[in-house]
């Protein structure tokens, strides 16, 4: 690898150019889906633009021109202080670099570099990067080399799949668990003609889609709790990522229905080896106690697996469901550093936070007497 110092750094908030700069890097290219052009540019568009948050792509090339890595952040102002974060807008569920396949750095060339992009960055008083996974593709995530990085108490859940799915399922689920299904799926037929689908079509997806958020923003109503897509500039980048990422191959719409009325729906991303879940959903019925939502998981598991996908990535969350369907947590990081004596209190607020957590009885105090959540609020079938 040519000296990190002979690197050529650079940061743009133009789209355009970082999007052409992904192309260069090359069709086997290492990324998250949530670096993929179409999230990319849906989150510029639908989310920082009406925020007035302004995107910075920092772009890495070696002396002879050949793009390495793109990592994408984004610079918005709270009260004085200036924060530069990962392109997350509160909706992407990893923080992590696009790679060039060649571009293959060691803990102390990255050191190096790091520290040549944050120079590079325009004059900031935090910034955080949150949720980074330990990997990218097969490869270490490598801002989890920074010094700053610490390891969240939230983590990710997915799950190793395979065929034959019969063979599969043997591995995932429990005995009793396969057994509740095969019940209720038979239990389920007794409504009408059962049907699992996977969605391809943008215009039945779009109207779907739109099904779908109805269906939540009534079930999260009647439960008194909050739904993200009440938010019109994050329920436009959905609708924007549906409408750009059908054909393309990025996003897809599963369900199970009973006489062609949806009982149970899920929305998600393809990437690479992984299908991304979403937003899963189910509707109310008499089928209700017949956990729809976990039937729906499992039928897409076997999908996935059918369809050449080897991981099923249940993304952000701790809860208790994902252990059910057989998916293992992951650790996810955190990198915060003071820019300026503005952010001096972020940072000492995000060490305060990791000393208490890591004392389960003050940690147990702190959440009874604030009602301190330290996981967001996730989407979740019903068992």
């Amino acid at each position: 690898m040519t000296p990190i110092g002979e690197h050529e750094v650079v940061v743009t908030p133009d789209f355009n150019v970082a999007k052409a700069f992904i192309e260069a890097l090359g069709a086997d290219h290492l990324s998250t889906a949530f670096q993929n052009s179409l999230w990319l540019e849906g989150c510029i568009k639908m989310l920082a633009q009406p925020r007035g948050i302004t995107p910075l792509f920092c772009m890495v090339r070696n002396p002879e021109g050949r793009a390495l890595l793109l990592l994408p952040l984004c610079l918005r102002k709270k009260r004085s202080r200036r924060i530069i974060e990962g392109v997350d807008l509160g909706v992407s569920d990893y923080i992590a670099p696009v790679m060039a396949s060649c571009f293959v750095p060691t803990p102390s060339e990255w050191t190096q570099l790091w520290q040549r992009i944050v120079a590079a960055l325009p004059r900031h008083d935090v910034l955080r990067l949150t949720k980074v996974p330990p990997s990218v593709g097969n490869r270490p995530n490598p801002l989890t080399w920074v010094s700053d990085c610490r390891v969240l108490e939230l983590q990710a859940h997915g799950v190793a799949i395979s065929t034959p799915w019969e063979t599969c399922a043997l591995r995932i689920f429990s005995k009793s668990r396969r057994e509740k299904f095969r019940k209720s799926w038979r239990k389920l037929a007794e409504f009408g003609e059962l049907h699992f689908r996977c969605v391809t079509d943008p215009t039945e997806m779009t109207g779907l889609f739109e099904q779908l958020v109805a269906q939540r923003l009534h079930r999260f109503a009647s439960l008194q709790r909050n739904d993200p897509l009440r938010d019109p500039n994050r329920l436009n980048f959905y609708r924007s990522l549906v409408a750009n990422g059908a054909h393309a191959g990025f996003v897809r719409l599963l369900l199970i229905e009973i006489d062609g009325r949806p009982v149970a729906m899920q929305f998600g991303v393809c990437h690479g080896n992984a299908f991304h879940l979403l937003i899963p959903t189910f509707f109310d019925g008499p089928w209700a106690h017949l956990g729809p939502g976990m039937l729906l998981s499992a039928r897409t598991m076997q999908w996935a697996a059918e369809n050449g996908f080897t991981y099923f990535d249940f993304t952000i969350g701790n809860e208790s469901y994902k252990a059910r369907l057989g998916a293992v947590a992951h650790d996810l990081h955190e990198i915060v550093v003071a820019g300026s004596w503005r952010g001096m209190p972020t940072l000492a607020a995000v060490g305060l936070k990791a000393w208490i957590k890591r004392r389960p009885l003050l940690l147990s105090i702190v959440r009874k007497c604030s009602r301190w959540s330290i996981s967001p609020s996730r989407w979740h079938p019903r068992d």
